[in-house]
């Protein structure tokens, strides 16, 4: 029995916040109380009550004010209340503008080291901006030249907002990660300015709404081996720092190094036997097609003009004189061009570009040359020069390839069909040559009149390469024909689990109608019913997954260059991936969210 009144007399004990109080506002005139941020807020001496209850606010006011306030009755009363509200609001706006100014000194330094890492700029920069924002405002508005010189830039408060900023976008990936239908990584490796080697490994993932995410996961710095045990670690921790499965990856792309692609102990096949145990069967893997196609033209067997041409840019370009020089001569005969270039094998369109610019200034060469009696016997061949002039040629339309290639938010699908049109033209051009017919090779065509078999057998090797590198791709073409041309795939070809549903499909005139009129992605996303095609919208999101090239990772390489260079090396890794994810990023960091977080720190 006691118990049980022990019990209902601790039920009867409530907190005021339980008894749901509300503030009467005939309690601002009879006792000068205004409601402020759930509290009772007293106009004449700003002492505040927590609870709205009418006896405790009589008692303050008849304890501290009645003598004086007693006095006031009627209108009186009334206007006194409005003026000590006027003074109560005017007290929190300067509260409120102080606060406002101290954030936005905030969210202006965030904003400048938003700038400065895209940018690929030092971080003392940061000092730099600011000197020439007070010399502006000194001029255009000196009132704010305070106010600028009150934002902090130094270069450990950039420092410090670009590791707000990099932790913010990756936070973000890993909510948009846990999303992921599918997602597709691509890898590449390459050595910064100090030698230390950067793992860069991207994303790719799609969700059920088609919306599509690429993005740097991480760049991994490895300060030993990079054997393809070090590098699978290193994906590894990766994808468990981002919570992601092996059960919806839908495949890997790299440059092809041996680390990468060894057929028992490469990164790619210890991924694949991971997949495959959670029993992942749909795992692709693919060498970049980029990487295959400037393998391709690097199987040209053209070397005695190539061997030429390079010795002999590098007899004009090496020595500072000769180069100086040269330059000065093309001024003095008005070309059209004021040098020559060198060529970078890193640089995939550079071969083309060198070939094009050295046949264009063939005449100011060959005097030049002549002029420091140094002979090029070749400069003089007429079969020589109609070599080059055929590489000229083929190095134009390979770049043209290349460049179509190029680029982010690429469908592999399309890519592929890129590659076989070239195939296609290569057939073409080697028919073409072959009966002296020179449309295409219009370089070529000024030096030769019925030699085009030459030619011909040139090119019939290049059709053997491209059959031979792209067969990874081959292998899948069925799966890119159910993407990218599902009205007129063979029924018969298709897996049982397509078969039923792409006869539906091809018997679809509506469909065949939107199908005719938008982009592939945009009828996916909009116009494939899900109810009814579930097995083809899941391809479809699986086909969008995927990376075609790791264009995007070489992206980020020559990025690096310049955030790490060489008067640059003491970066630190940290800071070297916070700034390389903020430039390659298509995240908008929420620098309002950011700078709530943080308390205003003045220049130093």
């Amino acid at each position: 029995m006691a118990s049980t009144t022990q019990q209902k007399t601790v039920s009867k004990k409530r907190k005021y916040i339980d008894e749901r109080r509300l503030f009467n506002e005939r309690w601002t005139e009879d006792y000068f109380f205004l409601q402020v941020k759930g509290e009772a807020h007293c106009l004449i001496c700003c002492v505040s009550i927590p609870v709205f209850k009418e006896y405790n606010l009589r008692r303050h006011y008849a304890q501290k004010h009645a003598s004086k306030f007693d006095a006031y009755q009627g209108m009186c009363r009334k206007d006194q209340v409005m003026v000590l509200k006027k003074s109560l609001i005017s007290q929190q706006k300067v509260f409120s503008n102080v606060t406002t100014r101290r954030e936005s000194f905030i969210k202006a330094s965030f904003v400048v080291a938003n700038l400065i890492a895209k940018k690929s700029k030092p971080f003392s920069d940061g000092e730099f901006i600011k000197e020439c924002m007070e010399s502006v405002a000194d001029i255009l508005c000196p009132d704010k030249k305070s106010d600028i010189s009150k934002i902090s830039l130094s270069h450990q408060t950039i420092a410090r907002r670009i590791d707000d900023l990099g932790k913010y976008i990756e936070s973000d990936l890993k909510s948009k990660a846990c999303g992921f239908t599918f997602y597709f990584l691509a890898m590449d490796e390459s050595t910064d300015a100090t030698d230390t080697a950067q793992f860069a490994i991207f994303i790719r993932g799609i969700n059920d709404e088609y919306s599509v995410t690429e993005e740097m996961l991480l760049l991994v710095p490895l300060k030993d081996t990079t054997k393809s045990r070090d590098l699978y670690e290193a994906v590894k921790k990766t994808l468990m720092r981002f919570s992601l499965s092996l059960s919806n990856i839908s495949g890997v792309i790299t440059d092809g190094a041996p680390a990468m692609i060894g057929r028992k102990e490469g990164l790619v096949k210890l991924i694949e036997n991971d997949a495959f145990a959670v029993e992942n069967s749909r795992f692709m893997k693919y060498h970049c097609i980029l990487h295959q196609e400037n393998l391709c033209a690097k199987a040209l067997k053209m070397d005695h003009v190539m061997q030429i041409v390079v010795k002999t840019v590098n007899f004009i370009r090496a020595p500072g004189l000769y180069h100086r020089q040269f330059q000065e001569f093309l001024k003095s005969v008005d070309t059209e061009y004021g040098n020559i270039i060198y060529l970078a094998e890193v640089r995939w369109l550079s071969r083309g570009q060198m070939l094009k610019r050295f046949y264009d200034l063939l005449n100011e060469i060959k005097s030049f040359m002549t002029s420091k009696a140094k002979s090029v016997p070749e400069l003089d061949d007429a079969n020589w020069l109609a070599d080059l002039a055929f590489l000229v040629d083929l190095t134009g339309h390979l770049n043209d390839l290349n460049t179509r290639l190029q680029g982010k938010n690429q469908l592999i699908s399309a890519m592929f069909q890129i590659i076989n049109a070239f195939q296609v033209k290569l057939k073409l051009w080697q028919a073409q040559l072959n009966a002296n017919n020179f449309l295409h090779f219009n370089t070529l065509s000024k030096h030769i009149s019925k030699k085009g078999k030459k030619y011909e057998a040139l090119l019939f090797d290049l059709i053997q390469e491209f059959e031979n590198r792209f067969s990874d791709f081959r292998e899948n073409n069925l799966n890119f024909c159910i993407f990218a041309t599902p009205f007129t795939v063979d029924i018969e070809m298709l897996p049982a689990t397509f078969q039923m549903e792409c006869i539906e499909f091809q018997s679809d005139i509506q469909l065949k109608e939107k199908f005719d009129h938008v982009s592939l992605f945009d009828f996916y996303k909009t116009y494939l019913p899900r109810d009814i095609y579930p097995a083809l919208h899941s391809h479809a999101l699986f086909m969008s997954s995927l990376f075609g090239s790791t264009y995007i990772c070489e992206q980020l390489f020559s990025r690096m260059k310049h955030t790490k260079s060489k008067i640059r090396t003491k970066i630190s890794d940290e800071h070297l991936e916070g700034c390389l994810r903020i430039a390659t990023t298509s995240i908008e960091p929420d620098i309002d969210a950011l700078v709530s977080q943080q308390q205003c720190q003045m220049s130093h």
